[in-house]
């Protein structure tokens, strides 16, 4: 199988996602602001709802 079949149905060979990735990780695909938007870190300030959760909210992690 050369194929990459995603959830929606997406059908592509596997040089066309390696070409893909490339260009992603050099960032030529997309415009400076698309991949500067796209990348963005966020912050997820989540409530925890599980006491088991919230004795882990300030552990660090290992």
């Amino acid at each position: 199988m050369d194929e990459v079949v995603g959830a929606g149905g997406i059908n592509l060979n596997l040089n066309d996602y390696a070409n893909y990735i490339e260009k992603l990780r050099n960032k030529s695909l997309l415009t400076k602001e698309s991949h500067e938007l796209i990348f963005k870190p966020i912050s997820m300030n989540m409530e925890l709802h599980s006491e088991d959760l919230k004795i882990l909210l300030d552990k660090e992690s290992s």
